[in-house]
């Protein structure tokens, strides 16, 4: 499907690596220890929502965004209510698709819309918003929750994660941030891989206590943690330099977000 394909994927990979540098940001000014959970939901559930229709829910000085964004969340569990929610994106933006700008990067509705004209006994609505439904349902919590059983295993056995850091100073150094690909790989693989990268290169990470990580499965298709992963996060004196020099360019990403 070419909404999917790799070219498709690589037109929001600046979206992606915004979106993570931003969670770098906000891990700078979070107080230890860190819910990992929410932390990962929230980067997801945003580059997944600015790549479907544009909006980013959470991070920004949109207050009236982020109070959607959390109605959103709490209602995406909710299958009949999470269906009105999703044809609301596709009824919004398209009526708002006749005064976008021609060379402007479409979201993936717009481009649906755009293929209904052409095709509208296949892109129907029905097919439209079960689209949206699944990438919100499957792309969100799918890749959040992999992230947090990750770093739980990897919090689990420190030394690994040590190992991992060690690399990642080898091969891309302290100079500059951890890069993401941009071809041959999918969505979910693309996110995890560069935001867990990010995290390692830029922060240490410890359990809050002596204790192992509980790794027990809560209830769920996607499988989740019963007992959602919180952390003990410092910023690496090595990497300070790095983040400061962001973080002037990030507040004017911040101020323009939806």
């Amino acid at each position: 499907m070419e909404i999917l394909s790799i070219h498709r994927l690589n037109e929001f990979h600046d979206i992606r690596v915004e979106e993570i540098r931003l969670l770098v940001h906000k891990l700078l000014s979070m107080p230890s220890p860190v819910p990992l959970k929410s932390v990962f939901y929230e980067l997801t559930l945003n580059v997944i929502m600015r790549m479907i229709s544009g909006k980013r829910y959470f991070g920004g000085v949109n207050q009236e965004m982020e109070a959607e964004g959390k109605v959103f969340r709490e209602i995406l569990d909710e299958t009949f209510i999470l269906a009105s929610a999703s044809n609301g994106l596709i009824e919004q933006l398209r009526k708002s698709k006749e005064t976008k700008a021609v060379n402007d990067r479409k979201t993936m509705i717009e481009l649906l819309l755009s293929l209904q004209k052409s095709e509208p006994e296949y892109y129907t609505d029905a097919m439209i918003q079960s689209f949206v439904m699944v990438l919100l349902t499957g792309g969100s919590d799918t890749s959040a929750g992999t992230m947090e059983w990750i770093m739980s295993l990897l919090l689990n056995h420190p030394q690994q994660l040590k190992k991992a850091q060690v690399e990642i100073d080898r091969v891309v150094g302290n100079n500059r941030m951890k890069e993401l690909s941009r071809r041959g790989e999918g969505l979910a693989v693309r996110m995890i891989g560069m935001t867990l990268g990010s995290i390692i290169q830029c922060f240490n990470w410890e359990r809050i206590s002596h204790d192992l990580v509980d790794m027990t499965e809560g209830p769920g298709i996607v499988m989740p943690k019963a007992v959602p992963l919180v952390a003990k996060c410092k910023p690496r004196l090595e990497m300070m330099n790095l983040m400061s020099r962001s973080d002037s360019q990030l507040r004017g990403v911040l101020n323009t977000s939806c």
